[in-house]
């Protein structure tokens, strides 16, 4: 029975509108008309059946009356002459003259042989003084007693046989399910040629949505052609394509202007970074050597005087390396070098440096070492001043922000305008139920005599429990909008020069947010976030590393899935190990290919074709996490399976670069 249910529910939901409108109407027909008919029905018969005993009563009463001389003095032969007079009546079966104690004195049956059969009827009722009647399938049995000056003498019994009625009964319904059988067919015609005026605005309606659907035409217009609640429907849809057309127009002018500046910007940061490559060019960097043993210099370049703002005599064989390394580096660096036990091995870092007058500048170094005769190994390096770069690295993740706000813009438009459209439907619903409400109410209050009927073409109940239904859903659009709005807001908040402490949780949940139109089409998303303390960082550059590694998987995925129907996974975990937290962000895609595995963090470096790609995300990242916030950034992949980004942040962060101070 359910599968059926369904089956029909489906079939109904597949048909157009006009077949809806005709299935309703004629429904609603078929059901009226099998209610009348039940209820004429039922009270034809009912009517028939009290008729049929008022009118034996009366015969029984009448045979009684001819019979109080046979029961005064026990003649069972009038008895049988009163009885004989029933020949003529062909619905009576059986009728008795019955004595005071309950013995048959007369009796006559139509029926051979049932003379026999007792006579079953409430003897105590009749003994009372009252008619005593039963209905025994298709026969009456009636009862009355006779009296004479007030003193019950006998009783008179009767069987009538009820087959004339069950005749007329049966005509009367196979007249009634023909006229409900053309009742119905009428009704099916009838709203077949009427659904026309309900259907045909809303069917050209959709022929017009369908169509700025497809073609993006948003200056397209519907004709209103009633004032009914089509007519609004078709106002509104005009004002909501108003509306779409004002919002884009908008939209488009705002992208242009943000594309113009992204690219005047970043032309100015590449031939700023061409200008610093040429400058990095024409000055000399600072070569060096030190024993790896003692850690001092035993040869260091003139030029350091320039960069170091002391003379290189003062640094041979006096000063050690760590003395020009910042305090906070210096663990670091020092695990890195004394890591350099072979031949040939080698290792290039950035790190802060005391320059003269405890003047910090950003310094990068690259370092091999060498094994000597003797035994000893030796660290010879090349130390160049990065302090420009660093800042121009800054303004380019300024700059890689702002593009990626303008690559984001349209999606969250989209996710906006989504729980927009959605508050508009339910909101539209919600006034169109309340104009209905409010009619009923006015006949209610002036107390027309069809507030029921008003109440059921309101269809009231519906409305009752669906307008609640409908604000329900305007409210869950309206948070999604804010949840949106508050990402984007917390997204995009500038980042201070000190470090705060940021619940990376909420930060991870917020880009994600943001980032949804990227990978909604390719890819689900799973978090499983740990509980992690305040971490001390730079909120606004995280948002950015975590955003460039989900867009990255959504595009490795989108590029594993192109052409097909299937989905992949992006999954953000976070835990705390130790000192520091540990993000987690794996996707599904086809991995990373041994060959460039250790190029993907270089400047500039993408696989992706042009106007995709611009080979700095990652760059960027690993300069953020490892540079600003002395953390790490590694990855696992696994060709054909996807990859995984581990992010490692210290929990009490890491003593920022006084850049202003450093220029």
């Amino acid at each position: 029975m359910r599968l059926r249910l369904q089956a029909a529910k489906h079939w109904f939901v597949g048909l157009a509108l006009a077949g809806k409108l005709t299935v309703l109407s004629t429904v609603t027909s078929a059901v009226s008309m099998t209610v009348l008919c039940v209820i004429l029905g039922w009270h034809d018969a009912s009517t028939l059946r009290g008729h049929v005993v008022d009118d034996t009563e009366v015969l029984v009463s009448m045979i009684g009356a001819t019979s109080t001389a046979a029961l005064t003095f026990g003649d069972t032969a009038a008895g049988d002459d009163t009885l004989r007079a029933l020949r003529g009546h062909q619905q009576v079966l059986m009728a008795a003259i019955l004595l005071p104690n309950g013995d048959v004195l007369s009796r006559y049956d139509r029926r051979p042989g049932a003379r026999s059969a007792p006579l079953q009827f409430d003897r105590d009722v009749v003994r009372g003084g009252r008619i005593w009647h039963a209905f025994r399938g298709t026969t009456l049995a009636i009862a009355t007693p006779v009296t004479l000056k007030g003193e019950v003498i006998g009783a008179t019994y009767l069987e009538l046989s009820l087959s004339h009625l069950r005749a007329r009964t049966v005509t009367l319904w196979r007249t009634l399910v023909v006229t409900l059988i053309a009742s119905v067919i009428l009704a099916a015609i009838i709203a077949w040629r009427f659904q026309r005026v309900v259907s045909g605005p809303l069917l050209r309606l959709t022929q017009i949505t369908r169509t700025v659907t497809q073609s993006r035409d948003y200056s397209i217009r519907a004709v209103n052609e009633g004032d009914d609640e089509v007519g609004e429907l078709v106002n509104g849809f005009n004002e909501m394509l108003d509306h779409i057309q004002r919002r884009d127009d908008i939209l488009e002018n705002h992208r242009l202007i943000l594309e113009r500046t992204v690219q005047a910007r970043t032309a100015e940061l590449q031939a700023s970074m061409e200008r610093f490559k040429m400058l990095v060019e024409s000055t000399h960097a600072v070569p060096w050597e030190i024993d790896l043993n003692s850690s001092t210099f035993s040869y260091v370049s003139p030029q350091v005087t320039r960069l170091f703002g002391c003379e290189a005599e003062a640094l041979r064989g006096r000063a050690t390396l760590w003395d020009l390394v910042h305090p906070d580096d210096r663990e670091r660096v020092k695990r890195l070098l004394l890591g350099l036990t072979g031949d040939g091995a080698n290792v290039d870092f950035d790190c802060r440096a005391i320059a003269a007058n405890q003047h910090l500048i950003d310094v990068r170094s690259v370092v091999s070492a060498q094994t000597q005769a003797d035994g000893s190994v030796v660290l010879r390096g090349i130390t160049i001043d990065v302090t420009k770069q660093k800042k121009l690295e800054l303004e380019l993740r300024q700059a890689q922000k702002l593009e990626s706000v303008g690559r984001l813009a349209s999606g969250v438009a989209h996710e906006i305008n989504t729980p927009i459209q959605f508050v508009s439907d339910s909101v539209h619903f919600v006034r169109d139920a309340m104009s209905d409400i409010a009619l009923v109410l006015q006949q209610y209050r002036a107390g027309a005599p069809d507030v029921a009927q008003a109440a059921e073409d309101a269809d009231l109940p519906y409305l009752l429990e669906n307008v609640p239904k409908a604000l329900d859903r305007s409210l869950e659009g309206l948070d999604r909008v804010a949840v949106i709005v508050r990402s984007m807001k917390e997204f995009a908040h500038p980042d201070q020069k000190e470090m705060i402490a940021v619940d990376l949780n909420q930060a991870i949940n917020s880009t994600l947010v943001i980032a949804r139109n990227e990978y909604k089409y390719v890819a689900d998303v799973e978090t499983e976030l740990g509980e992690l303390p305040l971490v001390i960082c730079h909120g606004g550059d995280v948002n950015q590393v975590i955003l460039n590694i989900v867009v990255n998987a959504a595009h490795a995925i989108g590029d594993v899935l192109h052409g097909t129907d299937g989905r992949g996974r992006i999954k953000v975990q976070t835990r705390r190990d130790g000192a520091s937290v540990e993000i987690r962000i794996s996707d599904t895609g086809g991995g990373i290919p041994e060959a460039i595995r250790s190029r993907i963090f270089e400047p500039f470096f993408t696989t992706k074709e042009v106007g995709r790609g611009t080979g700095q995300g990652l760059a960027i990242a690993r300069a953020v996490i490892l540079e600003r916030h002395g953390g790490d950034l590694t990855f696992e992949t696994e060709a054909g399976r996807g990859t995984t980004f581990i992010i490692r942040l210290p929990i009490d962060g890491k003593t920022p670069i006084d850049l202003g101070a450093a220029a």
